[in-house]
Parts: structure tokens; sequence; C-alpha cells
């Protein structure tokens, strides 16, 4: 039986949930960051997920000074999903922001987000831009562009997302509460990579539009031990390969390994030789096709995402040395031939 306390009898606009375990080095720092935002009618709803840390003790002290907090203790840790779900359930708001207990959330973030639900009712859940940083805070600048570059428009974010680039923060996410509700949140059953399963439940069985606003609103601290649990580096690829595919073969059933192999060389702005960035075109062809076919985009949208599958493939072109090679292959093999 999980305990919860009621600290307000107002019901509040926005709530924000935030799930905890072990946090303790970083969760005060949370808490400041939503207690300060400019923007006022938001409830607090902390749950902890069996902390055997002092994340309690520290969650207690500002629940005793700030009545906008509600806690929810759990008598042992079953992963984040089941901490959001139960955050969710006791939600009162219109809207439910998410927020990590590691990260920090800049002062102007609810009212930004509030502001363009209100303003675009045809969006059902919006995303900031976020700068990624190490734990004193400081910018990672090799790890910040794939943050504060997301695609605002919904179709794009969808590209994204199917082929494996990131498409946005679950943790800095902002979403009708009702369509959440119907979705059911987060699934218990996957205690690792489960933001992967809620966005393509959210995409592709609730039908939800999304967006981002391009401005860094968040910042999202990078440590070793942004994983809840003990599993190794090796193991967390692996079940995050295993989603991505699961993923991309919902719009290209064709899709192996190798193509997603590929995407993530994409991602990472790597460069490809003319055989696989061949490849990666046809990659990227079929999932455009496929989402137009599963009506996850229109056709009059096939020049968007080709005009973006277009930017992909240029910044993976052969670097200049590559492509001298290959135009003295080409000359050598005329020459033979001829």
């Amino acid at each position: 039986m999980y305990s919860h306390q009621l600290q307000s009898a107002i019901e509040p606009l926005v709530s924000v949930v935030m799930p905890v375990w072990n946090r303790e080095r970083f969760l005060a720092a949370a808490i400041d960051s939503v207690l300060s935002q400019t923007y006022r009618n938001f409830e607090l709803i902390i749950v902890d997920d069996g902390s055997e840390d002092s994340s309690v003790d520290i969650i207690r002290s500002y629940q005793s000074r700030d009545d906008r907090i509600r806690f929810i203790s759990m008598p042992s840790n079953q992963g984040h999903s089941v901490a959001k779900n139960l955050g969710i359930e006791a939600a009162t708001g219109e809207y439910i922001a998410f927020m990590d207990s590691d990260d920090i959330s800049l002062p102007d973030r609810l009212r930004r987000q509030v502001s363009f639900l209100q303003d675009n009712p045809e969006i059902d859940a919006v995303g900031p831009y976020a700068l990624e940083t190490s734990e004193d805070l400081s910018p990672v600048p090799e790890k910040a562009r794939f943050m504060s570059r997301l695609a605002c428009d919904h179709t794009l974010i969808l590209f994204d997302h199917l082929t494996v680039a990131r498409a946005m923060i679950v943790g800095a996410l902002m979403i009708r509460a009702g369509l959440l509700r119907t979705l059911g949140g987060f699934d218990p059953a996957i205690r690792y990579g489960a933001e992967g399963d809620f966005f393509h439940r959210l995409f592709q069985i609730a039908g939800a539009r999304v967006a981002n606003i391009p401005e860094i609103l968040y910042l999202a601290r990078y440590h070793d031990a942004n994983w809840s649990g003990t599993l190794g580096w090796r193991e967390r690829k692996a079940i995050r390969f295993r989603l991505y595919l699961i993923r991309l073969r919902s719009v290209y059933p064709a899709a192996t390994s190798q193509t997603v192999a590929r995407f993530q060389r994409l991602r990472r702005r790597h460069k490809l030789n003319w055989a696989e960035r061949r490849a990666a075109k046809r990659d990227y062809k079929r999932v455009i096709e496929g989402m137009i076919a599963r009506q996850l985009a229109s056709a009059s949208e096939r020049s968007i995402l080709a005009a973006e599958m277009n930017r992909r493939l240029e910044e993976a072109s052969p670097r200049l040395w590559q492509k001298f090679c290959h135009w003295y292959r080409y000359r050598i093999q005329r020459r033979t031939i001829q």
C-alpha cells in the first residue's frame, strides 16, 4: 500500500511528476528548479521508488516547507515506469509535466510549455530543447548538439523517432493528462528503455501530435548513474539496439540490424562510404514510404521528409580524399576497359 499526502486543496493546472531513486546528490537542485519556476499554478508530485540513501529525508524536508509538494513513498524499488505511473494516477492537473530527479528545469520552462499547449490545441505534447551537462552542470559540447538541434515539426519528430535519432526528451515533456491516461502511461514490464516504447505507443497507437520548442529550457545532467539499476553498458546498448529495431520494423518490416547500425552512425554524424550511403538512402526511402502507407505522414509531406533525408546524407558524404579515390578508381577502370 503506497502512502501519499495532499498538501493543497486547490487543483493546479499543471502536475509535475518526479520519480526518485537514490538521487541524494542531485535531488535538492532538481526540486529547487521546479519550485523556482516563473509559472506558479502547479503541484509537484515526488514518487520515491524505494530509495536507500537520504532522498526521502530531502523530500520530506522540502514538503514541510512548500504545500505544492505531494509525496508518494514506495516500499521497494520497482522501476521508473511504476513510479511515473503512480505519479500520473495521483495528478490533478490538466497538463502533466515530467521531471527527472537529477536534472534542472530552467525558470521559464513550465510557462513556455503551458503557453504553447494553450495556443496550439491540436498539439498533445510538447518538449523543449535541452543542454546536456556534466555533473557540475558545465556543458558537454560533444553531446549538447544532439539535444539542442531537435526537430520541432511533428512529422520530422516522428521521422527522427523511427530512424533512431533523438526526437524528444521524455524528462522534459509536458502532455495533456487525458491523453496520457488513455495511453496507459508507461509499460511497467519494461524496466529499461521504457521511454522508447512510450513514444512508440504515443505516436502509433494514440496518434498524438507533438512539437518541440526551439529554446533551451532544460539541463540534462550526464553522469555514471543515469540508468537506474546495475546493468553494464554492453547490456544497456543491447537493450537500446533491440528496441530501435522493433520501432523501425513498425514501418519498415524488412529492416535489419545493419539498418539500425547505419542510422546510428548517421545520428553520430559519422562519414559513410559510397556503398553505405546508397544503402542508407534506400533505408530512409522505405521508412518514408512506410510512414505514408500507415498514415503517419501525408503524401504531401514526402518532400519535407526527403529534404531531411538528403540533409543527413549530405552530412555523411565521404571526405574529399574518399571522393578523390572513388574518382581515381573510376578513371583507371575506364582506361582499362578502353
